[in-house]
């Protein structure tokens, strides 16, 4: 059995950041790489029932975007439902599905969403992750669509 009461689940080095800081700056931070690895790594752990190297786990994500992905979607849902100031708006409210999409990413140029919290975690989730995926509302996506005569 593995001790984890010393072991750190969520970075939240950020967390100070946020209050003061109207692009949420700390959500980036949030979901830097050792955030990811540790997630990695305590899923594969669970059904493997043995803890990766953080090297082996750093580049499986590496190596594999939807995975990446999806583990970034996994906290902003974190970030979002537990960790972030509750005083604040809630930017990155999305549901569980809206940031399961998030593993298309890698493989898209476009994703159009019409819902405010799956473009503001995607939109987050694209930049910290260097996929080149426009993120679009609806509202621009209609835009794209109007020809001047």
């Amino acid at each position: 059995m593995v001790d984890r009461r010393d072991m750190l689940i969520f970075d939240t080095s950020g967390l100070n950041a946020l209050a003061n800081d109207k692009d949420n700056a700390a959500i980036t931070t949030c979901l830097g790489m050792a955030s990811r690895v540790r997630l990695a790594a305590d899923i594969y752990e669970r059904y493997a029932q043995q803890r990766p190297s953080e090297a082996v786990v750093r580049a499986f994500v590496r190596r594999c975007p939807p995975f990446n992905m999806m583990m970034l979607g996994s906290i902003v849902a974190q970030f979002h439902r537990s960790v972030r100031d509750f005083r604040l708006p809630a930017v990155y409210k999305a549901g569980r599905l809206d940031l399961l999409s998030a593993v298309y990413l890698p493989y898209c140029d476009r994703f159009v969403t019409h819902d405010d919290g799956q473009y503001n975690a995607l939109k987050a989730l694209t930049a910290q992750a260097g996929i080149p995926a426009k993120i679009l509302s609806y509202a621009e996506f209609q835009q794209g669509w109007l020809v001047s005569v």
